[in-house]
Protein backbone atom coordinates (compact mmCIF):
# COMPACT_ATOMS: atom_id res chain seq x y z
CA UNK A 1 0.00 0.00 0.00
CA UNK A 2 1.41 3.39 -0.90
CA UNK A 3 1.35 6.37 1.38
CA UNK A 4 0.03 9.62 -0.04
CA UNK A 5 2.12 12.66 0.71
CA UNK A 6 1.59 16.27 -0.12
CA UNK A 7 3.83 17.89 -2.62
CA UNK A 8 6.68 19.90 -1.08
CA UNK A 9 5.56 23.45 -0.53
CA UNK A 10 1.86 22.58 -0.60
CA UNK A 11 1.48 23.93 2.93
CA UNK A 12 3.20 27.17 1.89
CA UNK A 13 0.76 27.54 -0.99
CA UNK A 14 -2.10 27.64 1.52
CA UNK A 15 -0.66 30.45 3.63
CA UNK A 16 -2.33 33.24 1.59
CA UNK A 17 -5.57 31.22 1.45
CA UNK A 18 -5.50 30.78 5.22
CA UNK A 19 -4.85 34.48 5.74
CA UNK A 20 -7.72 35.40 3.41
CA UNK A 21 -10.05 32.95 5.16
CA UNK A 22 -9.23 34.48 8.53
CA UNK A 23 -9.69 38.01 7.19
CA UNK A 24 -13.07 37.12 5.68
CA UNK A 25 -14.29 35.45 8.86
CA UNK A 26 -13.13 38.17 11.24
CA UNK A 27 -14.13 41.23 9.22
CA UNK A 28 -17.40 40.12 7.65
CA UNK A 29 -20.59 38.43 8.78
CA UNK A 30 -19.64 35.25 6.90
CA UNK A 31 -19.80 31.88 8.65
CA UNK A 32 -17.05 29.27 8.43
CA UNK A 33 -19.03 27.47 5.74
CA UNK A 34 -19.44 30.65 3.68
CA UNK A 35 -15.74 31.51 4.06
CA UNK A 36 -14.79 27.97 3.01
CA UNK A 37 -16.91 28.25 -0.12
CA UNK A 38 -15.41 31.66 -0.90
CA UNK A 39 -11.77 30.48 -0.69
CA UNK A 40 -12.52 27.03 -2.18
CA UNK A 41 -11.39 25.02 0.86
CA UNK A 42 -13.44 22.61 2.97
CA UNK A 43 -15.27 24.03 5.98
CA UNK A 44 -13.52 21.46 8.15
CA UNK A 45 -10.14 22.86 7.12
CA UNK A 46 -11.23 26.43 7.88
CA UNK A 47 -12.48 25.35 11.33
CA UNK A 48 -9.21 23.50 11.93
CA UNK A 49 -7.22 26.61 11.05
CA UNK A 50 -9.36 28.67 13.41
CA UNK A 51 -8.74 26.19 16.24
CA UNK A 52 -4.99 26.15 15.53
CA UNK A 53 -4.93 29.95 15.75
CA UNK A 54 -6.75 30.00 19.08
CA UNK A 55 -10.20 30.43 17.49
CA UNK A 56 -10.84 33.41 15.29
CA UNK A 57 -13.08 36.15 16.67
CA UNK A 58 -15.37 38.54 14.87
CA UNK A 59 -13.90 42.03 15.11
CA UNK A 60 -17.18 43.86 15.43
CA UNK A 61 -19.57 43.59 18.33
CA UNK A 62 -23.13 44.84 18.69
CA UNK A 63 -23.35 48.39 19.96
CA UNK A 64 -25.08 48.84 23.32
CA UNK A 65 -28.04 51.17 23.71
CA UNK A 66 -25.98 53.45 25.97
CA UNK A 67 -23.19 53.65 23.37
CA UNK A 68 -25.69 54.47 20.59
CA UNK A 69 -27.21 57.21 22.75
CA UNK A 70 -23.77 58.65 23.51
CA UNK A 71 -22.93 58.70 19.79
CA UNK A 72 -26.23 60.37 18.93
CA UNK A 73 -25.65 63.04 21.57
CA UNK A 74 -22.12 63.60 20.30
CA UNK A 75 -23.37 63.98 16.72
CA UNK A 76 -26.13 66.34 17.83
CA UNK A 77 -23.59 68.54 19.61
CA UNK A 78 -21.44 68.70 16.49
CA UNK A 79 -24.28 69.79 14.17
CA UNK A 80 -23.88 73.28 12.84
CA UNK A 81 -26.88 75.61 13.40
CA UNK A 82 -27.32 76.11 9.65
CA UNK A 83 -27.54 72.34 9.14
CA UNK A 84 -30.47 72.01 11.53
CA UNK A 85 -32.99 69.25 11.02
CA UNK A 86 -31.73 68.45 7.51
CA UNK A 87 -28.60 66.77 8.91
CA UNK A 88 -30.40 64.84 11.67
CA UNK A 89 -31.44 61.86 9.49
CA UNK A 90 -27.85 61.50 8.28
CA UNK A 91 -26.61 61.55 11.87
CA UNK A 92 -29.09 58.88 12.86
CA UNK A 93 -28.00 56.62 10.01
CA UNK A 94 -24.37 57.01 11.09
CA UNK A 95 -25.06 55.26 14.40
CA UNK A 96 -27.71 52.81 13.25
CA UNK A 97 -27.25 49.25 14.37
CA UNK A 98 -27.76 46.09 12.32
CA UNK A 99 -31.20 44.54 11.94
CA UNK A 100 -32.22 42.97 15.29
CA UNK A 101 -33.55 39.87 13.51
CA UNK A 102 -30.15 39.35 11.93
CA UNK A 103 -28.42 39.72 15.30
CA UNK A 104 -30.88 37.28 16.86
CA UNK A 105 -30.29 34.74 14.08
CA UNK A 106 -26.50 34.99 14.55
CA UNK A 107 -26.85 34.61 18.29
CA UNK A 108 -29.06 31.54 17.88
CA UNK A 109 -26.55 30.03 15.44
CA UNK A 110 -23.78 30.59 17.98
CA UNK A 111 -25.86 28.97 20.72
CA UNK A 112 -26.63 25.97 18.53
CA UNK A 113 -22.90 25.48 17.88
CA UNK A 114 -22.25 25.59 21.61
CA UNK A 115 -24.93 22.97 22.30
CA UNK A 116 -23.46 20.71 19.64
CA UNK A 117 -20.26 20.72 21.73
CA UNK A 118 -22.29 19.58 24.75
CA UNK A 119 -23.98 16.88 22.66
CA UNK A 120 -20.59 15.59 21.55
CA UNK A 121 -19.17 15.58 25.08
CA UNK A 122 -22.27 13.82 26.44
CA UNK A 123 -22.22 11.19 23.71
CA UNK A 124 -18.53 10.54 24.31
CA UNK A 125 -19.09 10.22 28.07
CA UNK A 126 -21.89 7.71 27.53
CA UNK A 127 -19.95 5.79 24.91
CA UNK A 128 -16.90 5.51 27.22
CA UNK A 129 -19.01 5.12 30.37
CA UNK A 130 -16.95 7.85 31.97
CA UNK A 131 -18.68 9.60 34.91
CA UNK A 132 -16.01 12.33 35.09
CA UNK A 133 -16.56 13.23 31.44
CA UNK A 134 -20.32 13.24 32.04
CA UNK A 135 -19.79 15.61 34.98
CA UNK A 136 -17.71 17.92 32.79
CA UNK A 137 -20.41 17.89 30.11
CA UNK A 138 -23.09 18.66 32.72
CA UNK A 139 -21.08 21.53 34.22
CA UNK A 140 -20.36 22.95 30.79
CA UNK A 141 -24.05 22.68 29.87
CA UNK A 142 -25.03 24.69 32.97
CA UNK A 143 -22.35 27.27 32.19
CA UNK A 144 -23.52 27.63 28.58
CA UNK A 145 -27.15 27.87 29.69
CA UNK A 146 -26.33 30.72 32.09
CA UNK A 147 -24.18 32.58 29.55
CA UNK A 148 -26.71 32.13 26.75
CA UNK A 149 -29.58 33.32 28.94
CA UNK A 150 -27.57 36.46 29.78
CA UNK A 151 -26.81 37.05 26.10
CA UNK A 152 -30.47 36.69 25.14
CA UNK A 153 -31.47 39.22 27.81
CA UNK A 154 -28.67 41.60 26.75
CA UNK A 155 -29.83 41.42 23.12
CA UNK A 156 -33.43 41.95 24.20
CA UNK A 157 -34.55 38.54 22.94
CA UNK A 158 -35.68 37.31 26.35
CA UNK A 159 -36.78 39.50 29.20
CA UNK A 160 -37.46 39.06 32.84
CA UNK A 161 -41.12 39.89 32.37
CA UNK A 162 -40.82 43.29 34.02
CA UNK A 163 -40.14 45.20 30.83
CA UNK A 164 -42.81 47.24 29.11
CA UNK A 165 -43.42 47.91 25.45
CA UNK A 166 -43.33 51.45 24.17
CA UNK A 167 -45.23 52.25 20.98
CA UNK A 168 -44.30 55.35 19.00
CA UNK A 169 -46.84 56.66 16.56
CA UNK A 170 -45.81 58.82 13.65
CA UNK A 171 -47.95 61.39 11.95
Amino acid sequence: MTEQTEAPGAERDLIPVRAEARRLYETTDMSFDAVAAEVNISARTVKKWSAQDGYWQKQHAPVSVAERARRMAELAENLQPEQGAAAAPTAAVAVAEPDPRELEAKLMEKHQRQWRVIDGLSAEAVRNRDPRAASVAFTLARTFATAQRSERIAYGIDGDGSSSTIVLERE
